[in-house]
Formats: structure tokens, sequence, C-alpha cells
């Protein structure tokens, strides 16, 4: 099962999740759904057996991006308090699996994973004037004026967390039982904050 975690880019893996949780815990799952989950996963999984029948090693990578902008709609829709949200995640993971006999097997997985997050660039090509306090008049018999851009301990700043992970599994099958002490060293690149 180790072989086929994150291979995909998630296609595997989300079916196998959606599945799983459909079966499990919907009181009364409609049949005809889970027949197309089920043949859907069935067919990721062929294809993933038929690659790792004839390599040791499989690949895979993804990069999310996401562009969204938090505006401040009680400012009254003022420029200068929109505050962009643009994190970058990465992801790498290298997998090995090597059958030394019917009852040997070693499964191994490097993973990195990066998020990345640069408020001060972003807010500068946005327009965001982060030079002006946020003020906020309130006593005033309607809502209360606010101007500038909401602010925060963290806000801006230059986010990044790295996250290395190595793991690998030894399985010795005797009989009806399996011996598969797991090795795992997390490594976690640490949170930068350079605001």
């Amino acid at each position: 099962m180790l072989r086929w975690l994150f291979w995909d880019n998630h296609k595997l893996t989300g079916y196998m999740a959606t599945y799983r949780y459909y079966r499990a815990f919907t009181p009364s799952p409609d049949e005809h759904v889970q027949k197309h989950f089920r043949r859907r996963l069935d067919d990721f999984l062929s294809i993933l057996e038929q690659h790792m029948q004839k390599n040791s090693f499989a690949i895979s990578t993804f990069l999310t991006r996401l562009n969204n902008l938090g505006s401040d709609g009680a400012s009254q829709g003022r420029p200068i308090a929109d505050l962009p949200f643009k994190p970058a995640n990465s992801s790498g993971t290298i997998l090995y699996s090597h059958t030394f006999s019917a009852s040997l097997v070693n499964e191994a997985r490097f993973n990195v994973s990066r998020f990345f997050i640069d408020q001060i660039g972003d807010t500068a090509a946005a327009g965001t004037n982060l030079g002006i306090p946020r003020v906020e008049v309130e006593g005033l018999p309607f809502d209360r004026i606010r101007f500038g851009a909401p602010q925060g301990e963290g806000t801006p700043a230059i986010f990044a967390q790295n996250t290395y992970e190595w793991s690998d599994t030894l399985t010795k099958t005797l009989g009806n039982h399996a011996f598969a002490p797991p090795l795992a060293i997390p490594v976690f690149g640490g949170c930068a904050n350079k605001s």
C-alpha cells in the first residue's frame, strides 16, 4: 500500500478515500455511485500495478497555486484595503519497491513538501498600501467607518515551511503472520517569517 500513496497526483488516493468513506460512513450508500467509484479505483490500481511490475520506482510531483483577494467589504470597496492571498504549495515523492522473494518485500518513500507565501510582494503588486494604518471609527449612529487594510501581527510577512520525510518498510511474511517494522524519519525544515 505504501507505494500507492501520492503516486498519481491523487487520482488514485482521491478515489480510494472517497470510496472508503462512502462505503463505511454513509448510512445507505447508493449502489450505482459505489460501483462508479470502485471501477475508477480498480482502473487506477491496475495502471499502478502494471507500472510497478516493470519498474522499481514511481515519481510524483504537484504544484498548487491559489490567487485569492481578501477584500474588506466594510471599507466600501477601497482598493487599499484589499489583501491578496497567493500561497504556493508543492510536493514531490519518490517511491521504491523491491521484491526479494515471495515473502520479503522492501518499500521506501521520500517526500518533500513546501508551503510558501510572500504577502509583502503580493500586497505591493496589488496596490495595497500597508503604510496607512487601519482606522475604525465607532460610536456613530450608523455602521462604523473603516479605512486601511486589515492588519495583524503576521501581516504582511513572508512565510516558508519545508518538510522532508523518508520511510522504509521491510515486510517479512511467515505463514499467516507479517512482520513490518517501519522506519520513518520526518524532518521539518522550519517555518521562516521574514516580516
